[in-house]
């Protein structure tokens, strides 16, 4: 009690350029709107985006194409529910290759996960509880890809891509880096951040 720690991670990056700010032209809603600043994040500030659905097929969050190096890469979210219960986050190589990982917002659990093409797939997944209901939403990403793109949706359901017009969760502090686990948030603001 009292006593002064160190938290001692590795030196990462973050390649998202913007990590909370959605409504950045790095980001691309498709199917989706995204409206700025609507609640509460977990470093206490007003700067929480909410993703709305605006289409009964696959909606999504998306950054422009990033390049990695090795085999891992983990993707995270801050996510929180509004009125979906589940969200899904997807690295993709934006052409044949990718995969998707479950996330139940509503109990705090992860669901399950599914690949489509060849060379990327889930490793592990975790979804750790912060104040407020929020969550942030991780995974770990086998990858044998140099250029991809990571992406949040909400869904209606575990291992559904559908989602309801006008359903919504939170959005805030996205990373995408290289490794085998995920390093605390690095926030970003136009450039990547070491």
């Amino acid at each position: 009690g009292g006593c002064p720690h160190i938290l001692a991670e590795p030196q990462r990056t973050n390649l998202v350029t913007y990590s909370s700010d959605f409504t950045d032209s790095s980001w691309t809603p498709t199917r989706c709107t995204i409206t700025p600043n609507q609640i509460t994040s977990p470093n206490g500030t007003l700067d929480a985006d909410l993703l709305t659905v605006a289409n009964t097929s696959e909606n999504y969050l998306q950054t422009s194409l990033l390049t990695v190096s090795g085999t891992l890469q983990t993707s995270s979210f801050y996510v929180k529910k509004g009125t979906s219960d589940f969200a899904h986050i997807l690295l993709w190589d934006s052409v044949d290759d990718g995969s998707r990982q479950w996330f139940d917002l509503a109990n705090g659990t992860v669901g399950t996960s599914s690949s489509f093409g060849s060379g990327i797939s889930v490793n592990n997944a975790k979804i750790i509880s912060y104040d407020n209901d929020w969550f942030r939403c991780t995974v770990v990403y086998n990858n044998s890809n140099t250029n991809i793109r990571t992406r949040i949706s909400a869904s209606n359901s575990n291992g559904s891509t559908n989602s309801t017009v006008g359903e919504t969760i939170y959005i805030w502090g996205a990373q995408l880096e290289v490794g085998s686990y995920p390093t605390s948030l690095i926030p970003t603001s136009g450039s990547t951040v070491t």
